[in-house]
C-alpha cells in the first residue's frame, strides 16, 4: 500500500512543480509574501481510487476541509485544522429488497437500498509552501497529516459467516493528505481558490465492518491499497494582517 500512496504523492509533486516553474517570476514577485495568517477551505466530491472492494461499495457525497495558518519564512506556512468526509454504500449494488417481477413483465420499479456511510473526521497539522506567480495569483503545495477518527453509521447488522468475526465500526489511525492549489486573490482579505488532493487513512478497508462481506462481488474484488481518495473542487483563503508590497 506505501508503494501505491508514493506513487500517488510522486504525481501530484510533479504536477505542481511543473505548474511553479512554468515561466520566470519578476523580481517584484521574488520576495512578496502571502498574508501573515490565512484561513483556508475547501470543497469537492471525493472519488475513491484506492481499494478496488472500496471504490465499488462507497461513492463520495463531500468533502470539506477548514484550517488556520501562520506564515513563516519565504510563505512557508504552517497550520492545524480539521476535514470531514462521507461516504455512501453504492445504493445500485447494495438492495436489501425488490419488489418482486411479474411475468413478461420488467422488475418491479420500488426498492430498498443500505444507507451505510463511512463518516470520516480528520485532524492535521498543515504544512505548505506559497509561490506567487502574479501579484494576484499564487500557487501553493502542502501537506497535511494527522489522525482519523471515522466511523460506519446506519449499517445493517448480518449474521453471515462471512462477516465474522465482527469487526468495529470504528476507524482510528494516522493519515496524509498531499494537495495542490492555485489561489487568486480578489480582494486584500480575500482569494478564491482551486485544488486537487489525495487522501489515504493509512488503513486497509475491511467490508466486514460494514458488513457487506456476504456479497461476492464485494469479495471478488481487489483489496490491496486500503482506504484513499482524490478530491478536486473549489474553495477560498481569508487573508490576514497581509503585507502590502
Amino acid at each position: 500500500m506505501l508503494k501505491y500512496v508514493f506513487r500517488i504523492i510522486s504525481c501530484l509533486l510533479v504536477f505542481t512543480f511543473s505548474c511553479f516553474g512554468q515561466e520566470q517570476s519578476s523580481p517584484n514577485l521574488k520576495n512578496k509574501q502571502n498574508a501573515l495568517f490565512t484561513i483556508r477551505s475547501h470543497v469537492g466530491i471525493p472519488t475513491s481510487i484506492s481499494s478496488n472492494a472500496f471504490r465499488f461499495s462507497f461513492k463520495g457525497i463531500y468533502n470539506i476541509d477548514l484550517s488556520v495558518n501562520s506564515r513563516l519564512l519565504n510563505n512557508f506556512v504552517v497550520g492545524l485544522g480539521y476535514e470531514r468526509c462521507e461516504f455512501k454504500l453504492n445504493k445500485a449494488e447494495f438492495v436489501k429488497y425488490q419488489a418482486p417481477q411479474k411475468q413478461n413483465q420488467k422488475p418491479g420499479n420500488f426498492s430498498l437500498s443500505y444507507d451505510t456511510k463511512l463518516r470520516i473526521n480528520n485532524l492535521f497539522v498543515n504544512i505548505g509552501y506559497d509561490k506567487f506567480k502574479k501579484d494576484n495569483i499564487y500557487l501553493n503545495l502542502s501537506l497535511q497529516a494527522g489522525v482519523s477518527l471515522s466511523e460506519y453509521t446506519d449499517g445493517i447488522p448480518d449474521s453471515s459467516l462471512f462477516n465474522q468475526p465482527y469487526q468495529s465500526t470504528l476507524i482510528s489511525g494516522p493519515y496524509i493528505r498531499p494537495s495542490s492549489s492555485a489561489n487568486f486573490i480578489v480582494s486584500p482579505n480575500l482569494a478564491f481558490n482551486i485544488f486537487f488532493n489525495y487522501t489515504n487513512l493509512l488503513t486497509n478497508f475491511d467490508p466486514r465492518a460494514p458488513r457487506i462481506n456476504q456479497y461476492s462481488t464485494v469479495r471478488d474484488k481487489s483489496n490491496k491499497h486500503g482506504i484513499g481518495w482524490i478530491t478536486f473542487g473549489f474553495g477560498f483563503n481569508v487573508l490576514l494582517d497581509k503585507k502590502k508590497k
